[in-house]
């Protein structure tokens, strides 16, 4: 609605749309109506009297003091002062914290920070038992200006050496946390959440309105864990799943309910839709290949391994795929498959989670800035899967060369599509 269409030399009717604008902004909350009124001057102009609400709202959801507003100097403004100072929390974000890094001594992110930070915040907790197997919840990833240290009644300090208040294996020094994470944050959301992301500077000046990036949200199960494969969180549920199939079932709702030892918590939304289509990829597999034919598989079996890899693996490299190949065939804990589906739903994850710092960098440093970050296995994590195999890596590498060499016994491409059907669903 714009008021110059047909009214602007009419100061009656003019009035009138500015207060049906009013009406209308009096039913938005106050993220919604910041939004709207950034890009509406009319609607901004209309709003007024609510701004003292809004903002005084913006300055009860700093921290972890939710619901305390501990900035002083924007209490009893109203109208068009607290509109101005509602305009500087959200548009000043990105030049404050850009100046606080640079204060700091850092330039943008690198690719290693990066990497550091996801591991850090897949490792954070024991996500294996705290977090469930169903949709429902997120991780809310972004950067602030305070990252890494610890907020008081009015300002946010360092944590250093001695000062009492090292109780996780998590902890460190805002120093050596901004050496290793930068200035990265995240926060555990409820994945439908509307609610903002508010921070603020170490004097806490005013709040900062944190812009909503697209991939900034990042949906996660217990899988994300660093380490969930040990916890065998899957086998119950593919177990059912396979059940199901076997009887021509194609009800899934009650999967979920076969938790295991550890994944106790429910949201009731269902297993994520990619977990379900690895389920599906990984039992077409076994249905044309079974388990008992694994330790001495045929080139046939081999290479239709890596292409199963490489569909639950889309942003591994060759050498990744193949090895995520080896470890469900080969791997110690083979007995059961479904820790291949746990890998799959974390690397998942884990890729979705650099996607969003990148996007992030780019936001407040722009294209040039954006470091060149591997969404493959790091050389650690490959080492300690070539550790996972019953064979040495060295034959099981063999294996699959001899496969990729062994032309003569490729099947003919009819074969080779039908055995990607049946494997892919493609």
């Amino acid at each position: 609605m714009a008021p110059s269409e047909g009214t602007s030399c009419d100061g009656g009717h003019l009035g009138t749309v500015q207060d049906i604008l009013a009406e209308v902004a009096a039913f938005l909350a106050a993220p919604a109506l910041g939004r709207v009124c950034m890009s509406s001057h009319s609607a901004l102009v209309a709003s007024d009297v609510m701004w003292a609400c809004h903002l005084d709202e913006l300055c009860r959801s700093v921290g972890r003091y939710h619901g305390r507003n501990l900035f002083p100097q924007t209490r009893g403004l109203s109208g068009s002062a607290a509109r101005a100072e509602y305009s500087l929390c959200a548009s000043s974000f990105r030049g404050i914290l850009r100046q606080a890094v640079s204060e700091a001594g850092y330039g943008p992110p690198t690719a290693t920070q990066v990497l550091q930070f996801v591991v850090r915040v897949r490792g954070h907790h024991s996500w294996y038992k705290h977090l469930p197997i169903e949709e429902g919840v997120a991780f809310r990833l972004g950067m602030s200006p305070v990252a890494g240290m610890r907020q008081t009644d009015d300002q946010y300090i360092e944590y250093v050496m001695g000062d009492g208040t090292q109780f996780h294996y998590t902890w460190c020094t805002t120093e050596d946390y901004r050496r290793r994470f930068h200035f990265f944050v995240w926060e555990e959301i409820c994945k439908s959440s509307s609610d903002p992301l508010v921070t603020t500077t170490p004097d806490m000046a005013r709040p900062l309105l944190v812009p909503l990036l697209p991939s900034s949200i990042v949906p996660v199960t217990a899988c994300v864990h660093i380490d969930a494969s040990g916890y065998y969180l899957l086998a119950d549920v593919y177990r059912r799943f396979k059940s199901s199939k076997d009887a021509g079932s194609s009800d899934l709702e009650q999967l979920p309910q076969a938790t295991s030892l550890y994944t106790r918590r429910a949201t009731g939304q269902g297993l994520p839709a990619a977990l379900l289509q690895d389920m599906e990829e990984l039992y077409a597999f076994e249905k044309v290949y079974p388990c008992k034919t694994w330790w001495d598989p045929t080139p046939e079996l081999l290479r239709d391994a890596e292409r199963l890899c490489a569909s639950l693996f889309p942003s591994y490299s060759p050498e990744a795929v193949q090895l995520q190949a080896g470890l469900l065939l080969f791997g110690r804990a083979s007995h059961d498959n479904s820790i291949i589906l746990v890998l799959a739903d974390g690397a998942r994850a884990q890729v979705s989670m650099i996607s969003a710092l990148l996007e992030c960098i780019r936001y407040v440093w722009g294209d040039d800035s954006v470091p060149d970050v591997s969404l493959s296995m790091t050389e650690e994590e490959m080492q300690k899967s070539r550790r996972e195999m019953r064979k040495s890596w060295e034959e099981v590498e063999a294996a699959f060369l001899a496969a990729a060499q062994n032309r003569d016994l490729m099947p003919s491409e009819s074969t080779r599509e039908h055995h990607s059907e049946s494997i892919l669903g493609s």
